[in-house]
Formats: C-alpha cells, structure tokens, sequence
C-alpha cells in the first residue's frame, strides 16, 4: 500500500467547526432576519403565517452552534487510527449496483417513451411531471443508485489522498456514473444527484496538494464554499426552468433572474418557517424519530412495522400543517428545528452536538487519512450545509451511500495498526538504519 499523499495545511473550512460558525451559522441569521419580509411580499404562491418568532429564532441559532460545539469536543474522544483502503474490487461492484439501479428505474421509461425523456431536455411545458408521474421513486431501488455516491468517495480518496492509479476503467467509470446522475437531475429535476456527486470529489481534491501550486488554485481551494454559493443561483437556474418556470411561474415574474433569486430564496426560508409553523401546532418533542430517523422508517417491512407499532404516519401532521397554514410546493424542513421536534428543546439540542461529534471524529479522520470514517466525511460536511434547508444526514440518500461504503468494506476493505509496515518495507529500513552512520535525531518536519 502506497503511504497517503502528502497534505499541506487544510484549508480553513475543511473543520467542521469553522465551517458551521463562519459559513452557515451567518447564513442562518440571514434567513431567519429575511423570513417576514419574503414570506409577505413573494410571488411564488407562498401565503402563510409567519410563525418565525423570537423563541423559535434562538432555538434554530442556538442548534446550529450545538452542532460547533460537538466537533470541537470531537477532539477529545478516542479514535481508530487504522489505515483503511478498499481494493479495486469495491469500485467494480458500486459501479454496477449504481448501473443496475439506474437501469431498472429509469430504462422501461427510455425504452417505451424516449419521445418523453427527449420532451423534458428540451424544455417541454409538463414533461418532467410526467415523468415522475410514470417513474416514481422504488424503495431499494434509489437506494442502489446512491451507491455511486459511495464510489465517488473511494475513487476521489485513491486518486487524490493516496496517489494510486487505478485503471482507465474507473474514470470511465466515475464519468458514466456522473453522466447519468445528469441525465437524473435533467429529467427528474433532482439536482442532489449531482452535487452529492461533486461536492466529495471536491472537498477531497482540496484536501490533497493538487491545487497548491498557482495562485487562482490555492485561491480555489481556500474559498471553495463561497464560490459554491456565489454559483448556487446559476446551477439552480440552469435545472429550474423545466422543473417550474415553464409550467407555471414564467407568467408571474418580470424576469427569469428575479424568479430564481426569489425562489432559492423562500427554498431556506420556508424550511425554517414551515417546521416552526409545526412546532407551534402541535406537541414536541414526540421522541419517535419521525425526522431524525426517517431513514428507518423507510425501510422495507421494518419500517411499516415500526410505524404501525407506535402508531404513527411520518410527516401526516406535517402535511396537515402545510395544508392549512403553508403550501405545499414548498414542504421542506429545516435540519436544526426537526431535531427539537424529535427529541424536545434539551434533547434535540443534544442530538445536534451528537452530528457535531460525528462531524469532529469524521475530520479527525480525514485530516490523518486513516479509519473508515474518512470516507464518510465529505458527506458529513454536506450535511453540515444543508443543514440549513433539509436534514440529509438523516435522510435515505445520505444512509444509503453509507451502506455503499460499508457493503464495499465488508468485501474489499483492508485495515491496517496504525504503525504497521510490509515486510519488506521493514526490512529495507532496518537495513538502512544499519548501513547508515549514527547522527542526533531529529523531528520530522511539520512535527511539533
């Protein structure tokens, strides 16, 4: 096994908690300060209550900061340090469950309505509602595709935190995997399937020396989620206008920019208002896990038995809610405040420093290159910034990719001691620390 590639200095917002207190934590207050002017004036259809107020305010901030905390306790807590890779083989099987999945999902579609799919590309009025009409989302089936997911954090961690070099094949792959997660978001209007894609083989990119050497890279790498947001009104503007302007909202607005900026924004804006308007009709916390937990709810058998053993619906009273207060178009929830719906104002404060923890130990292992937890990090950090808008980390598409990661451990991982050595490595150094004269010891560099 090749040693990891050498690291310079991370990048400031590679840390968790840094990432949390100086990117998403003043976009929050930004949020919570524009949600009554927006949500009053906004042309989008959105009527509602502004259940925003000053508690629901301190709670949603004061979660986000919970979520800081808990990384920097991170550095406390006990680590695995052993040096985790993954065989050639993980690549080859997450790329074809990937495949498969897409195949049985989307292929009857291309197969009996290619005239359709060609509609929804070029922007005909209707297509895309169509086609989410005739190919729903298949439990276990999505779940295949989110493995592609996890190839992208094995290949970009080979490549770029290792310097290995897998075969041609595996770009190729890692293009295909790419190519048809565009073709989902193009199609369907799920622009997650890209960004979850790109958004690991970034973070991983910066992590490596790749992008030290001109000034506009380091600029790149040290201001990556800045610019991510700065692009944010053009990447959603380039998959928006067949999802709903087109259908709908082409013949309420002066102008298609107008349109965009208004509706990212009511995006956040909503997510936050819409679970305070929960909060504020009905009993919290339910200790049920109905949001924190909803990946289990989806799961086939158990989670109907679980449902119907605590008798609960996931998400009836939220539509209730959305019903009668909101709309629902706009039916996302904050990740903070359904934490505090879940388990209570101390609970749900306490589960989001646990995520901090997580993040922390995650970090840990990503800035070292060792464990399995490095793999999952750069999912982790995007959880951190939709923490915002949606709770990914509790949702199936982010759990999927973990059990990519960990079926593709289960059958191609290798471990290591931390300061375990081939054989002949070992031997060769011994050999040298023979042949070679005696001389004070010094520190490696970077060691302090």
């Amino acid at each position: 096994m090749r040693a990891p590639h050498p690291t310079p200095d991370m990048p400031w917002w590679l840390r968790p908690e840094r990432f949390v207190l100086f990117i998403i934590l003043p976009i929050g207050i930004a949020i919570s300060a524009a949600a009554a002017g927006l949500i009053e004036t906004n042309r989008a259809g959105y009527s509602a209550t502004v259940f925003l107020n000053a508690f629901y305010v301190t709670l949603f901030l004061s979660g986000i900061a919970a979520v800081a905390l808990g990384a920097v306790l991170a550095r406390r807590l006990p680590l695995d340090e052993a040096d985790v890779r993954f065989r050639d083989g993980a690549l080859d099987m997450l790329f074809l469950a990937c495949m498969l999945g897409y195949a049985v999902w989307f292929g009857p579609l291309i197969l009996s309505a290619p005239d359709l799919v060609l509609g929804a590309l070029t922007a005909q009025e209707g297509a895309v509602m169509e086609i989410r009409e005739r190919a729903p989302n298949v439990s276990g089936i999505t779940t295949l595709t989110q493995f592609g997911i996890a190839y992208a954090c094995i290949y970009a961690t080979k490549r770029f935190a290792f310097d290995e070099r897998p075969g041609r094949r595996y770009d190729a792959y890692m293009i295909l995997i790419m190519l048809v997660a565009l073709l989902r978001a193009a199609v369907y209007q799920e622009r997650l399937a890209v960004i979850e894609l790109v958004f690991p083989v970034l973070v991983i990119l910066c992590k490596s020396d790749r992008l030290t050497g001109a000034l506009p890279l380091r600029a790149f790498r040290q201001t990556l989620p800045l610019l991510i947001l700065a692009a944010s009104p053009i990447f959603f503007a380039i998959f928006e206008y067949n999802r709903s302007w087109i259908n709908h909202y082409q013949y309420e607005y002066d102008s298609y920019g107008q349109f965009v900026l208004e509706r990212l924004g009511l995006y956040y804006v909503t997510a936050l208002n819409n679970i305070a308007g929960l909060l504020e009709n009905s009993a919290w916390g339910t200790y049920t896990g109905e949001w924190t937990l909803y990946w289990v709810y989806r799961l086939p058998v158990i989670g109907s038995l679980l449902s119907q053993a605590i008798g609960l619906e996931a998400g009836e009273i939220y539509v209730k809610v959305l019903d009668e207060y909101a709309h629902q178009e706009f039916n996302n929830a904050t990740g903070v405040l359904i934490a505090h719906h879940d388990w209570g104002a101390i609970g749900g404060t306490l589960f989001l420093m646990a995520h901090g923890v997580l993040a922390g130990l995650a970090f840990r292992s990503f800035l070292r290159s060792r464990g399995f937890l490095q793999y999952f990090y750069p999912l982790i950090l995007y959880s951190l910034f939709e923490i915002l808008r949606i709770g990914y980390l509790y949702d199936g598409r982010c759990v999927a990719a973990l059990i990519g990661l960990g079926i593709a451990y289960c059958g191609w991982g290798m471990k290591r001691a931390p300061d375990a050595a081939p054989g002949r490595a070992r031997i060769a150094a011994a050999r040298v620390h023979r042949a070679s004269p005696r001389r004070p010891a010094a520190a490696h560099p970077g060691e302090s």
